[in-house]
C-alpha cells in the first residue's frame, strides 16, 4: 500500500475516534488523537492539562503554542519530514519520548567534576575527547546503563522525567 496519511475532522461527537480506530485496525494505521492526548493530560494533572482545561471547559479550541508547550506530546507529521537520521542512543544521555530515558548520572557527574578546570578537562577526555565515536561511547556507558535507559513500551505520550 502506497503511505497514506489521513486527517479526520469534525465536531465532537461526529464520529472521528470511531472511524479513525477503524481504519487503524484494517489498515495498520498509527492513530494519533489530539484530544486524547489532552484529556489525558487534564486528568494525569500536568502543565499542559491545566492549560488546556480552561480552552475545553469553554468549549474553545486548545491552540496549537499550548499544545506544543509540551514536547513529550508533540508528533512530528509524516508530511513535515523530509529526512531521517538513525542513531540509536544518539541523543543520551538527554532522553528520546518513546527509546530512551534521561540519565541524570552523567550531568550530575560533569557537575560534580567540572568545578575546576583540571576536573573539567578529566571529564572532557573520559567523556569525549577519548572516544572516537558513538559505538564507543555507549560502549563506555555500560550495557547495563543502556538496558536500564531503553523505553520498552513506547507510547506517542508515555510520561518523561527531566529532573532527578
Amino acid at each position: 500500500m502506497p503511505e497514506l496519511n489521513l486527517v479526520l475532522l469534525g465536531p465532537p461527537g461526529a464520529g472521528k475516534g470511531t472511524q479513525a480506530k477503524r481504519l487503524s485496525d484494517d489498515f495498520g494505521l498509527r492513530y494519533i488523537a489530539t484530544g486524547n492526548m489532552l484529556r489525558d493530560a487534564v486528568r494525569e494533572g500536568t502543565e499542559l492539562g491545566q492549560k488546556a482545561r480552561e480552552y475545553m471547559d469553554r468549549g474553545d479550541l486548545v491552540p496549537d503554542e499550548v499544545i506544543r508547550s509540551d514536547p513529550n506530546r508533540t508528533l512530528i507529521p509524516g508530511f513535515l519530514v523530509s529526512a531521517v537520521v538513525e542513531e540509536p542512543g544518539g541523543a543520551l544521555p538527554s532522553s528520546v519520548q518513546g527509546y530512551w530515558r534521561r540519565d541524570f548520572e552523567p550531568f550530575l557527574a560533569y557537575h560534580r567534576t567540572s568545578r575546576s578546570p583540571e576536573g573539567f578537562q578529566a571529564w572532557l577526555r573520559e567523556w569525549v575527547l577519548d572516544l572516537p565515536d558513538r559505538p564507543a561511547y555507549l560502549q563506555h556507558m555500560g550495557e547495563a546503563a543502556l538496558a536500564r535507559l531503553r523505553v520498552t513500551d513506547r507510547r506517542p505520550a508515555a510520561e518523561a522525567n527531566f529532573a532527578p
